[in-house]
């Protein structure tokens, strides 16, 4: 007997290794191919480089199809001024009548029991698809409310002193509380990370089909090392093309790091993981001793294994960050603003150490360089809760298998 058929659409590859958005997507691809035969659309609107699948993916999928759009190319045709001022956001600015057109002409003749679509700002390129559908289960997975993260993200430029791009940035978080108004009322049900953004959504648009689906993370099997030094050494991770996540680490570097060098018992460092690192960021960082700027790796176990604690200086942002959950799963303490860890249900002083100024965040960093039994027991809280409520099952278990929908 033959499986439903599914249209999974993303902006994204699906990645195990990537950013946390790749993640995400991988992660609810893999639980839904238990229950449908999956066909993936992609629409990479902001690749540079063509994606490279998978041979898992590729296994996972009866087919896929990829739309590769290179900003570049279409700001060369365009001209850059096309985007000054925006008249819709930046992701929508790719959207044209032929794209449209070939993009909605995609699996034609295949009729879809479910479709899956993943980010807003993706129900606008296939839109007529949806509406030929319309019959069939449409799912919105809103891993982020593009509205609130872009007015925090709005408030962030702002307090940096970049008031153009603030304002810029604040005029998409309007267009998208329209989109969001006119676009959630299309789908059956709506997936978002966290019973917070769930509340969210029903106090800003009255939508109740909600399900809280979570960012899982794999558990790693962390291998234990002898210490040789006498230095501790702190951990972020982050692309570093993301604006909140270079703001992180150099709120930290800047406001953070100074506190900590005047109090440690000990010698320290500050390591940086992250792929698309800017060169002047890297300049700028360059002259801090304790910053080791590593850019992106591959196997990320000997990292977590040589680092004491993983900091988590986010000042803004939205959904919830793998970020955290991957340092739980690695039995690594963590230190993070509130926004950091939002979304995830964690406790002051049980699953982690919480600072939402410089000075509260640096003296929680001094507290685990003096004492590494604080630091064991927030590891082993903090591991306990992501074993239990961040792993495949729990994900499986909340989406929706056919003929049903998510109660």
């Amino acid at each position: 007997m033959s499986m439903p058929k599914l249209l999974f659409i993303t902006p994204v590859p699906p990645c195990v290794t990537g950013p946390g958005i790749s993640i995400r997507a991988y992660n609810n691809l893999k639980a839904l191919t238990t229950e449908y035969e999956i066909y993936l659309l992609i629409i990479n609107i902001f690749g540079f480089r063509k994606p490279v699948l998978g041979p898992e993916l590729k296994e996972m999928c009866h087919d896929i199809v990829i739309y590769h759009i290179n900003p570049i190319e279409y700001f060369l045709k365009k001209g850059i001024s096309t985007i000054f001022p925006p008249r819709k956001p930046r992701e929508l600015l790719f959207l044209t009548k032929n794209r449209l057109k070939k993009i909605n002409q995609s699996f034609l003749g295949i009729h879809f029991d479910m479709i899956h679509v993943f980010r807003i700002y993706m129900v606008a390129y296939v839109k007529d698809m949806l509406e030929h559908n319309s019959r069939q289960y449409l799912q919105l997975d809103l891993d982020d409310i593009e509205s609130i993260t872009r007015r925090r993200l709005s408030k962030l430029y702002e307090l940096n002193g970049e008031i153009r791009v603030s304002k810029l940035v604040e005029q998409e978080a309007n267009q998208y509380e329209e989109i969001e108004r006119e676009m959630l009322p299309l789908f059956d049900q709506v997936c978002v990370c966290s019973e917070g953004d769930k509340h969210k959504i029903y106090e800003k648009y009255k939508y109740n089909h909600v399900k809280v689906v979570p960012n899982i993370i794999s558990i790693t099997n962390l291998r234990e090392h002898e210490r040789k030094s006498t230095s501790f050494n702190f951990l972020f991770v982050g692309s570093l093309g993301y604006y909140p996540n270079r703001d992180a680490a150099i709120y930290f570097c800047d406001q953070i790091l100074p506190i900590i060098r005047k109090h440690a018992p000990m010698t320290f460092s500050f390591k940086i993981v992250g792929m698309n690192v800017p060169k002047r960021f890297a300049y700028y960082l360059s002259k801090f001793p304790e910053v080791d700027l590593i850019g992106p790796v591959v196997d990320m176990g000997p990292i977590y294994e040589y680092s004491d604690a993983v900091v988590i200086p986010i000042r803004a942002g939205g959904g919830t960050r793998i970020k955290a959950l991957e340092a739980f799963a690695y039995r690594k303490p963590v230190i993070s603003t509130s926004v950091g860890v939002e979304g995830i249900p964690v406790n002051h002083e049980q699953h982690i150490l919480i600072g939402d100024t410089a000075k509260d965040f640096a003296r929680q960093c001094i507290r685990l360089m003096l004492d590494s039994s604080i630091g064991n027991n927030l590891a082993t809280n903090s591991f306990s809760l992501v074993l239990s409520s961040y792993n495949f099952k729990v994900i499986r278990k909340r989406l929706p298998k056919d003929g049903e929908k998510c109660l």
